[in-house]
């Protein structure tokens, strides 16, 4: 898959777990169940991620706009934050990118609901 071909229907309507390369205020990492909606465009839409510990305790919920720009995708959080993942592409029941700050991301689907234990 070409960067420019990722649309919508590769990642929205399902959630997504895995490291993000998020940590609490105290650097304690947290693990993300991350879920994209479509918008009425194929480019952009709105999501909410769920930030848990190891243990699937959850730290907080997030709310925010997506986009896809030049192959990239933006989230654009509710509290001001952006987090841009360069060249994201999904294989099979995997979700790849790479964080801005050089972080590897790897998520994995979980058949479009949450399985939070919490």
């Amino acid at each position: 898959m070409r960067k420019e071909d990722l649309t919508f229907q590769d990642y929205t309507g399902k959630t997504w777990w895995g490291d993000m390369g998020f940590e609490d205020r105290y650097g304690e990492p947290l693990y993300s169940y991350i879920t994209f909606t479509s918008g009425a465009f194929t480019d952009h839409g709105v999501g909410t991620e769920e930030r848990c510990y190891h243990n699937d305790e959850l730290y907080r919920v997030y709310k925010f706009d997506w986009e896809i720009q030049n192959g990239w995708l933006y989230l654009y959080y509710s509290d001001g934050y952006t987090f841009i993942i360069e060249y994201p592409s999904v294989s099979g029941r995997y979700f790849y990118g790479t964080a801005e700050d050089g972080f590897e991301i790897r998520l994995e689907w979980v058949d479009g609901r949450s399985i939070r234990k919490k």
